[in-house]
């Protein structure tokens, strides 16, 4: 009896003496976590779940980088490390990457054959003197844009490549970011050295030059400069949060979030969000570290996108090419290489793939390129490698798929933001829209289909049997008919005398069919001047009447007389305007 007693009072007091340690480990942790958080504004640590299920509970609450096994590694600033605190569970702060690998940043300085020296990081200073004379030095096919400034004044830096980079081409719209976590700092150095590497070989390598004369390609290196180099030039305090302690890849929109996880947009979310809102980008890429994988959507859910099939072929075609390098390369976390984020992983509120693929129709995918996330100087080379043709090929992916211009029947101008559909296949926002110069390009899996064409000032149009095969541009222009002009005829089809009038329901078109002095304007059969269309010389162009007269109101129905000049000859016409 008194050896059970011994033994329930021995119980207790082990039990008793583990709370003491317990909570001595507790306090140990929070007095770290907080030193952290009170110089840097996050906190990184890691903890333990039971199972996936219970992962998602924490995606609104904190930022999950990783997971291994039943291991979460996350970030926190103030306020959501506060909130984790109160499930009550066990966890240990750890060395931020940002401080587990010290790098050398150099000022802006060339090797002995003229390049830059990729061996090193950049100050601050430097990149932004580099992102200058990127286009001063090739002004002809690279031009400069500041989108916008960090909470600190750091200037948000992009450069657009492109043959006739003053002008918007009806070619298609690529944008390129990276080191949207300050942190993972390889893709901040890779995209600098591709804008390098494109622009000082355009005329000697014939994949450049293809990339450069065919695509819009914006590539933004950094993203979250407060991140990588806080108030200085270096990056020897570089942390995932922006200077206001928010996690810039869970602040887009998601569907219900608009914000993801936060109350607005930080500057530098909106700036990229105004940036897509201008443009028709057609694929997107943003460049992480920490892991190797291509990440595609959905992020805030665990489902395949429709575009699943297109997806996994670009993400396999990406592994292909890098492997050729190292076949050991991307299988840190899926043999593939390859995962949709929020079914292979975890879900994840308001990221870069899910806003502008939700939002702005573009197709993203994030690419995890290394394991370590401030890459050691000695392995940029190595990485480089790795990634340089596989990048390559991606861009050019954005010429495949379908492609074509949307126009006016009438009088050919581009019809912008005409919503093109697949029928049968496309949901929520997998659609695209045509540009302000009319152009659209919808990347999607090889194989035939119906594609609808609609507008609200326009009859809807279906094209059917389009087939799409891999690698292969299919081209689709389409004609679409102004559903508010009534029909119009002519008394009788006049190509007489160098003139030519057709009509269709949007009204009539003249043509003098050659270059000269030439006027046309529009009477009533009385003899009213309704609307004087064109005076001065012709270059073969078209000459249009919509129907409206000098104050842009609707002529009645009826008809009305074309009298013509042109080389010192008079022609009319009788035309029927049916409303």
């Amino acid at each position: 009896m008194r050896g059970g007693v011994c033994l329930y009072t021995c119980v207790l007091l082990s039990v008793f003496i583990s709370q003491i340690y317990a909570g001595k480990a507790d306090a140990v942790e929070r007095e770290k976590a907080f030193q952290y958080l009170n110089t840097r504004n996050e906190v990184t640590f890691y903890f333990y779940v039971n199972s996936m299920l219970e992962i998602q509970a924490f995606s609104d609450v904190i930022s999950i980088d990783r997971v291994d096994g039943n291991r979460v590694f996350a970030y926190a600033n103030t306020e959501e490390f506060n909130r984790f605190l109160t499930y009550n569970l066990p966890y240990e702060v750890t060395v931020p990457p940002g401080l587990q690998t010290q790098v050398e940043c150099s000022d802006l300085k060339r090797t002995s054959d003229g390049r830059y020296d990729w061996t090193k990081y950049f100050t601050y200073s430097a990149y932004v003197t580099m992102m200058g004379k990127f286009e001063t030095d090739y002004p002809a096919i690279c031009k400069k844009y500041e989108i916008g400034t960090t909470v600190n004044g750091k200037k948000l830096l992009g450069v657009k490549i492109s043959d006739n980079v003053a002008l918007r081409e009806r070619e298609p719209e690529f944008l390129a970011t990276s080191t949207i976590h300050g942190d993972e700092t390889f893709g901040f150095q890779c995209m600098l050295r591709m804008i390098d590497y494109l622009l000082t070989n355009y005329s000697t390598d014939a994949t450049a030059k293809k990339i450069v004369d065919n695509i819009e390609l914006w590539i933004f290196p950094n993203v979250n400069p407060d991140g990588t180099y806080g108030t200085g030039e270096n990056m020897s305090q570089a942390q995932r949060y922006n200077a206001n302690g928010i996690e810039l890849n869970r602040n887009f929109f998601t569907p219900g979030k608009p914000y993801g996880n936060y109350t607005k947009w930080e500057n530098e979310t909106k700036a990229l969000i105004d940036l897509e809102d201008a443009h028709n980008f057609i694929l997107d890429i943003d460049i992480h570290g920490g892991m190797e994988n291509c990440v595609f959507p959905w992020a805030y859910t665990a489902s395949y996108p429709k575009d699943k099939d297109w997806f996994i072929r670009t993400c396999t075609e990406y592994v292909k090419t890098a492997r050729t390098i190292n076949p050991n390369y991307l299988t840190n976390t899926q043999s593939s290489g390859y995962g949709s984020a929020g079914t292979n992983y975890y879900t994840a509120h308001g990221t870069r793939i899910d806003g502008p693929y939700y939002r702005s129709h573009v197709r993203g995918i994030t690419l995890e390129l290394n394991t370590t996330k401030k890459l050691a100087e000695s392995n940029l080379e190595t990485y480089w490698n790795y990634n340089k043709q596989s990048l390559l090929n991606l861009f050019l992916e954005t010429l495949n798929g379908i492609h074509g211009v949307v126009t006016d029947s009438m009088t050919g101008k581009p019809i912008n933001n005409v919503k093109v559909f697949v029928d049968n296949f496309d949901v929520d926002s997998t659609f695209t829209r045509s540009d302000t110069n009319g152009t659209f390009a919808r990347p999607i899996h090889a194989s035939t289909f119906n594609i609808t064409f609609s507008h609200p000032n326009y009859k809807s149009k279906t094209v059917t049997g389009v087939k799409v095969e891999y690698g292969k541009p299919t081209v689709l222009d389409v004609q679409l008919v102004d559903k508010n002009m009534g029909a119009g005829s002519i008394d009788k089809k006049q190509q007489n005398k160098g003139i030519t009038i057709l009509s269709s329901n949007r009204g009539f078109r003249f043509n003098f069919g050659k270059s000269g002095p030439a006027s046309a304007s529009i009477y009533s059969v009385t003899g009213k001047l309704i609307r004087t269309l064109y005076t001065g010389k012709t270059k073969d162009q078209d000459i249009f009447w919509d129907g409206k007269d000098f104050q842009g109101h609707n002529a009645g129905s009826g008809c009305y007389v074309l009298k013509a000049h042109s080389s010192g000859q008079i022609f009319t016409a009788n035309l029927i305007l049916k409303r």
